[in-house]
């Protein structure tokens, strides 16, 4: 029997402002998906700062958006934080 894969996507413009609208999302999702360590704060800080580090080390144009996705895949979960400055990817297992 195949995993069932559930995607939620959220894009938001690149200002401080926008950490706490793609935080709620990421996290209400998480927890509407049953993933147990959403209700743990440490789950909420490396979304916070995977989006500082978006904001901060990503493009500097305020025109530019975030784009954070949550993947989850059987009992995988997988959470994407991409802004559009040049490429790098991490990965964070909980």
């Amino acid at each position: 029997m195949e995993d069932e894969r559930f995607v939620a996507t959220v894009t938001v413009p690149s200002r401080i402002d926008s950490i706490r609208v793609a935080t709620s999302f990421l996290v209400q999702t998480a927890r509407s998906f049953g993933v147990p360590a959403s209700d743990n704060t440490p789950f909420e800080v490396a979304i916070v700062e995977a989006l500082n580090n978006a904001l901060t080390h990503g493009s500097q144009d305020r025109d530019n958006s975030i784009i954070c996705e949550l993947e989850l895949a059987g009992r995988c979960l997988k959470i994407r934080v991409m802004d559009q400055a040049a490429k790098f990817e991490t990965e964070l297992n909980f």
